[in-house]
Parts: C-alpha cells; sequence; structure tokens
C-alpha cells in the first residue's frame, strides 16, 4: 500500500507512505525470502526543476527478526547530468532465514550520468 501526502506543509513536497507485508502460508519452511515479513518506507519527492527524489525503506522478517534497509536517490545536474545513489544493508545474522544469503551483500553504489 502507498499513500501520498501531497504538498506538505504547503510546499512543492510530495511525501509517500508505504506499506508492505509479504506472507507465504508455509511459514518458516517457505524457501521465499518473504514469508512472514512486514516492510515500511518513505518515498520523498521535492518536485523541484532538478527532479531530486528520495527512497527510503526497512523490511523485518517476523519469523527470523532479521531485516534489510535500502535507500535510493536521485538528482539532476544542470542540463545534462544526473547522480544517483543507491545503498542497501542486510541484518540476517540467523542462518535458517532464507534471506541469510545476502548477509555479505551490503552496498553502495554512487552513479554520474551524462546524456548528450
Amino acid at each position: 500500500m502507498e499513500y501520498t501526502f501531497y504538498g506538505v506543509q504547503e510546499s512543492a513536497t510530495d511525501l509517500g507512505v508505504l506499506f508492505e507485508y509479504g506472507k507465504d502460508q508455509r511459514g518458516k519452511q517457505a524457501n521465499s525470502v518473504m514469508q512472514n515479513d512486514v516492510g515500511i518506507g518513505a518515498r520523498f519527492d521535492l518536485n523541484n526543476t532538478q527532479s531530486t527524489t528520495i527512497l527510503a525503506g526497512v523490511i523485518y522478517d517476523l519469523d527470523f527478526h532479521t531485516s534489510s534497509i535500502s535507500v535510493t536517490g536521485n538528482r539532476r545536474i544542470g542540463d545534462d547530468l544526473k547522480v544517483s545513489v543507491e545503498a542497501r544493508a542486510f541484518s540476517t545474522a540467523n542462518s535458517n532465514d532464507p534471506a541469510s544469503i545476502f548477509a555479505q551483500d551490503d552496498y553502495i553504489k554512487l552513479t554520474l550520468d551524462r546524456y548528450f
């Protein structure tokens, strides 16, 4: 589910609030990463001429008590450049969690795109 608050505090900024629930009826025996997980997040859109946006969220596994965090954002610089950042972090110490395969996959990626 997502709900967007438009024009936060009478500005051009929009704030989207996100909620997600993933359920697999097989419970802990499921080989799915989202077998009983809840996710919350927020999307900020500044609605400015640089098209600045940020999306951040957390997913928490209710059975294995593990979590993952995600943040992405981008912004135009001038007429022909765009900078983007993407970060993911996983807290999956429980080896029984199917998501434990991501335990060593934390990363930050910074991208600069040039359009011509």
